[in-house]
């Protein structure tokens, strides 16, 4: 699979997106299927129970926000709100916000837009909020590690636009900018110009690498010893 280097279109986001849902699917008790259509992110109803999956350890209890049948209709012509899709969407904001507050030098990550990405199914919001579920699974969750290995369950092709554009991997071709006016600008950057912040971006992400790579060696040693 070719990214492309000027710009990210609509098709490498599809990719992307689709690549996320296959490796969603894989978590326990995930809401979605490999299979999933992309509103999964779009349904605030079906995004929460996506973070909270997620966050399983943190014991999220907001279902009953979530509850009501039908917060927004929308056709051809027009787009119908009821009073539960601000609450809702606040619930989520706030949810993603105390999660991060944690984890405040990750100053890499997007800022979804959720009236954009719920109400209008914006596909840049669909990209950035695809890639917060990314961190939040193999970074900042008690099930990074296992979402860390699951990557290794995708195919080549998945695992390869994942990690393309992972906000975490240090990448330097590839970076978010200008999100209020929608834009994903790739501009590659020469070594001569790596400022303090992308060597702390770089450090982060070797540094999470080697974490996780020693919690997935532990859970199998672990596993062996239980079989025997």
């Amino acid at each position: 699979m070719t990214i492309n280097s000027n710009h990210t279109t609509e098709q490498n986001i599809q990719d992307y997106v689709t690549a996320m849902i296959h490796w969603l699917s894989e978590f326990p008790d995930s809401p979605i299927e490999s299979d999933s259509e992309f509103d999964v992110f779009t349904d605030p109803t079906k995004l929460y129970f996506l973070i909270k999956c997620l966050l399983s350890k943190e014991g999220l209890s907001y279902d009953c926000i979530f509850e009501q049948k039908q917060v927004l209709e929308k056709n051809d012509d027009t787009i119908v709100l009821t009073r539960y899709l601000d609450e809702q969407i606040e619930t989520i904001d706030g949810i993603l916000s105390k999660h991060f507050d944690k984890f405040s030098y990750l100053t890499q990550l997007p800022k979804v837009n959720f009236h954009k990405l719920i109400i209008f199914d914006d596909m840049y919001e669909v990209f950035f909020i695809c890639q917060i579920l990314h961190v939040i699974g193999t970074y900042t969750s008690r099930l990074a590690s296992r979402g860390q290995s699951f990557v290794e369950f995708l195919s080549e092709e998945d695992q390869y636009i994942m990690k393309k554009f992972n906000v975490l991997s240090g990448n330097d071709s590839f970076r978010v900018r200008d999100i209020q006016n929608n834009n994903v600008v790739e501009a590659k950057s020469s070594a001569t110009e790596c400022s303090s912040c992308d060597c702390e971006m770089n450090y982060n992400a070797i540094k999470w690498e080697s974490n996780m790579l020693q919690e997935v060696i532990h859970a199998i040693a672990m596993e062996k010893r239980t079989d025997n």
